[in-house]
């Protein structure tokens, strides 16, 4: 028996994961730049405000996917990411949301 979950249940859970994960945020002043940081301090998710671009860390993909059934994909990664940094930020806008080695 094969069971499915609906696309916005898995962005709901992506966001719930992503949540207690960031710990901190830093905005850099000339660049306009948005890091949010794990518990570690490493940057997670970088924000662009320039080109209104979002990256998330590969590692926060790959710490979610552990506990997301087979069949989960990076756009509905993608999803979550943006609706959590929509969520914690409303007032900027996200064209685009990318993978990335954020160092």
């Amino acid at each position: 028996m094969k069971y499915l979950i609906k696309k916005d249940r898995l962005v709901e859970f992506t966001v719930s994961m992503i949540n207690p994960e960031i710990e901190e945020y830093s905005i850099h002043e000339e660049s306009g730049q948005y890091q949010l940081r794990n518990r570690e301090g490493k940057c997670v998710i970088n924000y662009q405000s320039k080109s209104k671009e979002l990256y998330y860390d590969h590692s926060l993909w790959e710490y979610v996917s552990k506990f997301i059934p087979i069949g989960y994909d990076t756009d509905t990664f993608k999803e979550g990411v943006q609706e959590y940094f929509n969520y914690q930020f409303p007032d900027l806008i996200v064209k685009r949301v990318y993978g990335a080695n954020i160092v």
